[in-house]
């Protein structure tokens, strides 16, 4: 009985080890069934990259370009490296002076397309750095710029673009002299010039007004195909103007094609403060004004606006208006006085006809004055001008605003 005993325990021994090895196994095949699927999961993400672009370079050097050459092109090619199709959203060159070309079909993996710039030249003379940015549908490069650059060489101008004002056989360099200068200032500037014609011109220059000086060497005769100068003095004190002097005379020549040559001058001419003393501009008047900008709102077309804007003499002398106007003519002025004692108070009266105008106005008033620190001040009326609809705005009567009121034209 013992003996039978013991014969069935080793039996169930042998047949639970068994099991246990057969179990181990069945485990030990599972998970290298595992290991091996997650090994092929591995190597298709590795394998199946996105779409990816790459630019053969990010940099195109013209090196010297020539003005008169015109337009000149470079290529940017680039290869889609990736596994799915690579594609060019847009191309946006970063100023009107490049325009672009490029491939907008999708390119397939392992395709090439390009990215064409062309750079103008005309009338850019000197050194260049232009971008163009590029957008595609990488998702580790959607945003790619391009670089171009180079020097353009200006092209030799020609006699009539070195002097592109002609009038009859004579041609300027310009016409326009421009000056800035105080009242008591004189300045010189010089009017190129070139005979165009197939006969000597001689000039005269007995039409001048008495603030224009001709100076020496005076050009009085000029020969066909030379170039000279006029040399012009403007003198402010003898114009006596304050403030923007826009003027115009002639030179007198024997060029039947056109006998009198225009010259055009404009100054702007400031007061000259800088001999007063510390006395004089301690003593000095002074302008405050109450309100330097008029907002009308909205009005309409064809409706008068008109407001004072109040002005008072805070200093210590007479304030005197060198000047007012307006910027356009549809804004007239009326200074109340034109002398304001210290102490003072004064108004200036702005109306503007709103009549042809619609949209957004902004018209301003340039008060031109002796006080040292702030001779030159601008007053603005601003507003809507609607093509229906009125509206009345008043100012107040106590600050001498009563012509804030809007009034209709019939």
């Amino acid at each position: 009985m013992k003996k039978i005993s013991l014969t069935l325990l080793s039996m169930a021994f042998i047949g639970f080890t068994m099991g246990q090895n057969g179990a181990s196994k069945k485990s030990f095949s599972t998970t290298a069934n595992q290991a091996n699927d997650n090994k092929k999961t591995e190597g298709s993400i590795v394998s199946s990259k996105p779409a990816s672009i790459k630019f053969e370079t990010l940099t195109y050097d013209f090196k010297t370009i020539k003005e008169e050459k015109g337009p000149q092109t470079c290529v940017f090619k680039f290869t889609n490296v990736g596994k799915e199709d690579i594609q060019i959203l847009n191309v946006r060159p970063g100023c009107g002076c490049t325009t672009s070309e490029y491939t907008k079909e999708p390119v397939k993996p392992g395709g090439s397309g390009v990215v064409k710039a062309t750079y103008d030249p005309t009338r850019r003379p000197g050194v260049f750095n232009k971008s163009i940015a590029v957008t595609t549908n990488d998702p580790a490069s959607p945003n790619i710029t391009l670089i171009i650059k180079g020097n353009v060489l200006e092209h030799p101008k020609t006699r009539d673009e070195l002097y592109p004002m002609q009038q009859g056989s004579l041609r300027f360099f310009t016409n326009h002299l421009s000056f800035n200068l105080t009242n008591t200032e004189t300045k010189i500037d010089t009017l190129k010039v070139v005979n165009a014609g197939a006969k000597r011109i001689e000039f005269n220059y007995d039409k001048l007004p008495s603030y224009v000086t001709i100076l020496n060497p005076i050009l009085t005769k000029l020969d066909t195909g030379k170039t000279g100068k006029i040399i012009v003095k403007y003198d402010a004190a003898k114009r006596n103007e304050i403030g923007f002097a826009y003027d115009k005379f002639s030179i007198t020549t024997n060029d039947t094609a056109q006998v009198d040559k225009l010259v055009y001058l404009s100054a702007n001419i400031s007061e000259d403060f800088s001999k007063l003393t510390p006395e004089q501009m301690a003593n000095a008047p002074a302008i405050t004004v109450e309100k330097e900008a008029y907002d009308f709102g909205k009005v309409k077309v064809g409706d008068m606006v008109e407001y004072n804007f109040v002005i008072t003499n805070t200093g210590k002398s007479k304030l005197i208006f060198r000047k007012v106007k307006a910027s356009c003519g549809c804004t007239a002025t009326q200074p109340e006085k034109m002398e304001v004692e210290p102490g003072e108070t004064t108004h200036i009266k702005a109306t503007f006809n709103t009549t042809g105008k619609v949209g957004q106005q902004h018209k301003t008033i340039t008060v031109i004055t002796n006080d040292p620190k702030k001779s030159n001040i601008t007053l603005t009326l601003q507003g809507e001008v609607l093509k229906d609809g009125a509206i009345e705005i008043k100012g107040d009567p106590q600050k001498g605003e009563g012509g804030g009121t809007i009034y209709k034209v019939n």
